[in-house]
């Protein structure tokens, strides 16, 4: 009930989630479904982001990743 993009760490070897206080079982989907939001909510804001330079590379990165996430699941 608790995953969201900060609470996962990657690097080329591997990936962790970290911060579980919050973790419970249930469906799945919900935890993607909170994933998504995230996602969205951090592409909905990026124009509070922007101030000398566009925002739009990590806009579509988090499209792209949006996608990718959906797909896989």
């Amino acid at each position: 009930g608790d995953l969201h993009s900060g609470s996962i760490m990657i690097t080329d070897s591997e990936t962790r989630m970290i911060d579980p206080e919050f973790a419970f079982y249930g469906p799945i989907a919900f935890d993607v479904g909170m994933l998504l939001a995230n996602f969205w909510m951090a592409f909905f804001s990026q124009r509070g982001h922007e101030q000398n330079r566009k925002r739009d590379a990590m806009r579509a990165y988090l499209l792209d990743v949006t996608v990718e996430t959906w797909s896989v699941f």
